[in-house]
């Protein structure tokens, strides 16, 4: 009977590791656990194909206890989940780390909060870890501040060892005086916050096009168009069938989407292209629709479309958004430092600004002379100046001699904010530090001098981290390293602990020699 005991109880165990590793699966790939029905569901599917690989888990389902509820379920998930947990906590107990956190509202419209950590092991090896999602009933800087604190109390991270933070642009994270970033930084002045470079170039060019009235109605006007030819697999069609006739080299109209980075330019450009297939796309659309709603749309699209405005506000968008795609895909590059993205950024400042000249106004102004009698466009008029209103009349307001002295204000007041809007969001604090980091760490790599005001920057920054008098003797281990490992292609392994550990505080001179023959 003993024998029959432990022979029924090693098989229910075998049982039960089944479904544990099922459920793992299952969890492990983000597949869904149950269907309509529990019998339909992937979870119980998963089940009965490995009944063929684990004899007597058929019967095992089909009793009344067969630890295959929902509960239980749930129950298995949440200790496989802690158990995870604990085992970051104890691979991360000890050592720095940065944070990386961001907000959005799951489909049932409640505000999720993910926090992500990133650590180096001892061979600079980079690994990311996210420790979970986390609801926020309120998305101001104080709770989200006390969530992220939450949390690093849970897997035993000391806010003391965080050397860096990594938030989007959003102003409960990046706000100058309450700010989740200010509020890190007053507890330990050892972090460095950062915000993704494409990110700031997008919002450059977004502030650029709400503070200038023209750009802004032309973008708003484009995206309805492009919305308007897109949302229909009807004016699909059409717009394919006319760009075939009239042999346009693309029959389709690219999306023009606020969020993306690098698509501005290309579907500006695809509009320019194809703007005449636009045009008889929308006048065939309005003569075989019957819908008036559609109709009153195609004839006011139409006529934006055969306006001066459109076309210099289509020409001026394209040159803009040209320099601001073309630095959004360069930074995009997994190779491309802190360093490097200021450098990228400085150099598409220099084209901006060289842009803000008459001679290059003059440029665009008679392209789009050009394009519009082109097009049979009408000429480029004077607006109607609005009278002013009556507390406002002391003065005269300014009036436009020409038409293109209006434009010519639009074009430099345009290019005014993408270049303000840039400096402003890439030159900072962070951006100093980590480029003082750069330098150093290039500098010790091709054994060339260690820049002075590099070594000072970090050493004031992070304290009581790094020694000054010992820190010269580790950078030079950098150049050994090279050498031992044969490049950035490393024959064997080396660990970067071991030989900076191995220089001795006290004798540093004398331990160089022996870290040259490791």
């Amino acid at each position: 009977l003993d024998t029959q005991a432990q022979e029924e109880s090693k098989r229910n165990t075998q049982y039960l590791l089944t479904i544990i590793t099922t459920l793992k699966y299952l969890a492990r790939q983000g597949l869904p656990i149950r269907g309509h029905t529990d019998q339909n569901s992937n979870f119980m599917t998963l089940l009965q194909v490995r009944c063929a690989e684990v004899k007597g888990l058929e019967r095992w389902l089909t009793r009344k206890t067969s630890w295959t509820s929902h509960q239980l379920q749930e129950e298995i998930i949440h200790l496989m989940s802690s158990t995870v947990m604990r085992q970051l906590a104890a691979e991360m107990n000890g050592m720095p780390f940065a944070i990386l956190a961001d907000e959005t509202a799951d489909v049932s419209r409640i505000e999720q909060l993910c926090i992500c950590v990133r650590t180096a092991t001892d061979d600079l090896v980079l690994e990311e870890n996210v420790l979970g999602l986390y609801s926020l009933d309120q998305c101001d800087a104080e709770t989200i501040f006390k969530t992220i604190k939450d949390v690093l109390v849970r897997y035993n991270l000391p806010l003391s060892l965080c050397r860096a933070a990594c938030f989007d642009g959003a102003a409960s994270f990046q706000g100058k005086h309450s700010g989740v970033a200010v509020r890190l930084q007053e507890e330990e002045p050892r972090i460095t916050t950062t915000h993704c470079y494409m990110h700031c170039i997008n919002l450059a060019v977004q502030d650029m096009v709400k503070h200038v009235p023209k750009l802004r109605n032309f973008l708003t006007t484009v995206t309805d168009l492009i919305s308007f030819l897109r949302d229909s697999p009807k004016r699909v069609a059409i717009v394919k069938t006319v760009a075939e006739a009239l042999g346009c080299p693309q029959t389709h109209i690219r999306p023009l989407c606020p969020t993306r980075f690098t698509v501005k330019q290309k579907a500006l450009s695809n509009i320019k292209e194809q703007l005449q297939a636009v045009k008889e796309a929308l006048i065939t659309i309005e003569d075989t629709v019957t819908d008036r709603d559609t109709q009153s749309r195609a004839s006011g699209f139409y006529g934006v479309a055969t306006s001066f405005e459109f076309t210099i506000c289509l020409c001026m968008s394209i040159s803009v958004f040209e320099v601001s795609d073309r630095l959004s895909e360069a930074l995009q590059s997994p190779h491309v430092s802190a360093g490097q993205g200021v450098k990228l950024t400085q150099v598409a400042l220099g084209q901006l600004q060289n842009m803000r000249n008459d001679e290059f106004f003059d440029e665009v102004w008679q392209h789009s002379l050009d394009f519009a009698q082109q097009h049979g466009q009408e000429e480029p008029q004077q607006p109607r100046q609005p009278r002013a209103p009556r507390r406002f009349q002391d003065s005269d307001p300014h009036v436009f001699k020409t038409p293109k002295d209006m434009y010519r204000s639009v074009w430099f007041d345009a290019l005014d904010n993408v270049i303000s809007g840039l400096q402003d969001r890439v030159s900072s604090k962070a951006i100093s530090v980590l480029s003082a980091i750069e330098d150093l760490l290039l500098s010790a790599w091709s054994n060339s001098e260690v820049p002075a005001k590099s070594l000072e920057c970090l050493v004031n920054h992070f304290g009581d981290d790094l020694n000054e008098s010992r820190l010269g003797a580790q950078l030079r281990v950098l150049e050994n390293l090279k050498d031992i490992t044969g490049g950035p292609n490393p024959s064997h392994k080396v660990t970067v602990k071991h030989i900076i550990d191995s220089i001795s505080e006290t004798d540093v001179k004398t331990m160089i020699p022996e870290v040259v023959k490791l």
